[in-house]
């Protein structure tokens, strides 16, 4: 997450909707087939206890070392390394035109004998304006480490503007959407290496 987007929430809403999504959509799929999938931070925990560093510490001290002992460590222990990036989470607002819709209509009456019901129509009309709007840009990259070839790249870029009072669209909603659709399109295309 670009430090401009850090705020507390942000940061927090992501990750979490990240986990959710890859160890619901993903994981299960992949582990039938026997791929291994491990999150960048149990990395670290799998360096910490393999060999008692502690990167998280490392990266306080002198980060260069330990981009250096990471660029070493990942060649040797993945084939594959994903990188999620968000790069747009906010609220706006867009201008919406007016617009008109047709509804139908029925009116009963008593004429005295009998009942009678007549049909039509009623135009209403939506005032246009500024309306809020949610946005959400987010970059996936996959990374084939012996080669170090970009091997799938895809750009999810959702905006939705809230047109009335019963819409509630949050760039939340729209992260989301895109992890399910990413992990689902990418659970389809991997394959276990022969």
């Amino acid at each position: 997450i670009p430090e401009q987007l850090k705020n507390g929430v942000v940061e927090h809403e992501a990750t979490e909707l990240f986990k959710e999504q890859f160890s619901k959509r993903l994981v299960p799929k992949l582990s039938k087939q026997n791929i291994k999938i491990v999150m960048f931070e149990d990395v670290f925990q799998e360096i910490k206890s393999s060999q008692n560093i502690d990167l998280f510490a490392l990266y306080e001290t002198d980060a260069d070392k330990a981009r250096a002992f990471i660029a070493e460590y990942i060649p040797k222990n993945f084939d594959v390394v994903f990188n999620v990036t968000l790069q747009h989470y906010s609220m706006g607002t867009e201008y919406v035109d007016g617009y008109t819709y047709t509804t139908p209509t029925s009116q009963s009456y008593y004429d005295g004998t009998k009942f009678v019901t007549v049909s039509g129509t009623q135009q209403h009309y939506v005032s246009g304006g500024n309306k809020p709007a949610a946005y959400a840009i987010v970059k996936y990259e996959i990374t084939d480490i012996p080669t170090t070839k970009n091997v799938w790249t895809r750009i999810d870029d959702r905006a939705r503007v809230n047109k009335d009072i019963f819409e509630n669209s949050k760039p939340k909603d729209l992260y989301q959407r895109s992890l399910k659709s990413y992990f689902s399109d990418l659970a389809s295309k991997l394959t276990p290496k022969k």
